[in-house]
């Protein structure tokens, strides 16, 4: 409750500005709170409003974040097409904008997106190309996160020798990032 009033305060304000960009980001950190308060129906009302000022703002890093997030509050909402469609687009603009590390969290975006279509063989192919880039990279917390997806996916395909290895490296990186 704190977070959203304090965020509403924030976005009052960059209202009062007048500048898009950074109401544009206000919403999107109420969306954020909302989406991790189990919310997302909340959060769709922000994101919808936060994507619509991107336009006015020609920050396509700011639309690409909040493409993501859009795509992580569709996925929470049951509308995966929609959801893939955001994490597609947020993919693209990344590779664009050259941000390659932005571009393979958006790909296991949609390899979460593609494992509740029950589509494993799909997402495991984006998550062949992640899993490598994060290890190499230290990003720890999302190599935590593809470890886990890729478990699910290999899990969902009867493959649980292999799943076991992935759930294994999983918990390995969420003990790092927890001791950070």
């Amino acid at each position: 409750d704190n977070a959203v009033t304090y965020a509403k305060l924030c976005y009052r304000l960059d209202k009062e500005s007048g500048d898009p960009d950074r109401m544009s980001s206000s919403l999107n950190t109420l969306a954020g709170i909302y989406l991790g308060a189990r919310q997302p129906r909340e959060a769709e009302q922000y994101i919808a409003k936060a994507l619509s000022l991107t336009d006015e703002t020609k920050n396509p890093q700011r639309k690409a974040v909040l493409l993501g997030t859009a795509s992580e509050i569709y996925h929470a909402t049951g509308n995966a097409q929609r959801a893939l469609q955001y994490a597609d687009a947020a993919y693209s603009l990344e590779v664009r904008l050259g941000r390659d590390d932005r571009a393979k969290v958006r790909l296991s975006q949609k390899a979460a997106v593609l494992l509740g279509l029950h589509r494993y063989r799909e997402a495991q192919q984006l998550l062949v190309q992640v899993i490598p880039y994060f290890r190499e990279q230290g990003n720890q917390q999302s190599l935590g996160i593809s470890c886990n997806k890729m478990g699910m996916a290999l899990l969902s395909q009867e493959r649980p020798a292999e799943a076991l290895s992935y759930y294994k490296e999983a918990r390995s990186e969420e003990r790092r990032v927890g001791e950070e």
